[in-house]
């Protein structure tokens, strides 16, 4: 009995441990988090790479924002030149969460700054597929469809996007389109037409928006 009662605490013990662990690692990661935040929101990078590799990505996995902590720490990495380091956790994170578009949109950065569009393209669309109304990946898409004078897909994800009421999205959907003018006149005044619907303003009011940006 004894012994049995030794056990039983021993147990307690290392399960206190552990649990006690588990919160010092998910506090300091909410520490960095409100960092990550703060910066992908307004585009810096205010965590130096000592402190990037430091982070630790096994637990929480996610972030409080739903990004996996791999897809956060590659964004780092890629400001740090390290590429390949950032392509290996990017792959990994898509790997065990393939629903993460912010994961296909930092993936397509990279593989842009690497000069391997089509790759870029091809992350960009499982990105597009899964949320199209996400603004930062479709204009991203959109523009590299226009560059890659993709003519017939960028048509085509009219559709994806056909009830957004995002004016960012519309912009750039209009921008991107606008190189093939000469050939679809019919498209153009399409978008100009669902856009306004959308946006709930004047067809003019738009152009004069896209045109004041």
């Amino acid at each position: 009995m004894y012994k049995f009662r030794n056990l039983i605490l021993i147990f307690f013990l290392i399960l206190n441990v552990g649990i006690t662990y588990l919160n010092y690692l998910r506090n300091e990661s909410f520490k960095y988090q409100k960092i990550f935040i703060k910066d992908i929101s307004n585009g810096n990078f205010s965590i130096n790479e000592v402190q990037i590799d430091k982070f630790n990505l096994d637990y929480p996995s996610l972030a409080i924002n739903t990004i996996p902590s791999k897809t956060i720490k590659a964004r780092y990495l890629t400001q740090f030149n390290k590429e390949e380091d950032a392509i290996r956790l990017l792959n990994s994170s898509i790997s065990e969460n393939p629903f993460s578009v912010y994961t296909y949109y930092m993936l397509a950065r990279v593989n842009i700054k690497q000069n391997n569009l089509y790759e870029a393209l091809d992350n960009l669309r499982k990105g597009f597929e899964i949320q199209p109304n996400t603004n930062y990946l479709s204009v991203l898409y959109f523009s590299l469809l226009s560059e890659l004078n993709l003519k017939n897909e960028l048509f085509e994800s009219i559709n994806k996007i056909s009830l957004s009421n995002d004016f960012e999205i519309w912009r750039f959907y209009y921008l991107s389109i606008l190189k093939f003018s000469h050939s679809d006149k019919l498209h153009i005044n399409k978008t100009i037409e669902t856009a306004s619907k959308n946006l709930e303003i004047d067809p003019k009011k738009f152009i004069d928006l896209i045109s004041k940006n």
